[in-house]
């Protein structure tokens, strides 16, 4: 688990986080935050930059979308998912990112 203050977080900010010793991409769009694998399942290019459009954050090299709930892609070039992560907000405010037992 990482710990960060959610004012380190604005709205509309990116930020590269480590969790459990794996690079996570921290991301806070329009006030919904979301923890992902930090490079592409395609490239290993760091997804850092992306945009979030309906639901799927797309890379910013190649274009492929990756859906914010299962990690999925919508198609090639990328054929296997990346992690997403848990983000909660605890009661001092801080940000707290725990990694996914459930994807490898």
């Amino acid at each position: 688990m990482t710990r960060i203050p959610a004012t380190e977080l604005p709205t509309g900010s990116q930020r590269r986080i480590t969790v459990d010793d794996e690079p996570v991409l921290l991301l806070n769009h329009e006030g919904s935050l979301h923890a992902v694998s930090y490079y592409c399942s395609h490239m290993d290019y760091p997804l850092e930059g992306c945009t979030i459009e309906d639901g799927l954050l797309v890379c910013p090299y190649h274009g492929v979308g990756f859906c914010l709930k299962t990690g999925e892609p919508d198609g090639p070039p990328a054929m296997n998912a990346i992690r997403i992560h848990k983000v909660t907000v605890d009661d001092n405010g801080d940000l707290l990112v725990t990694a996914n037992p459930n994807q490898v």
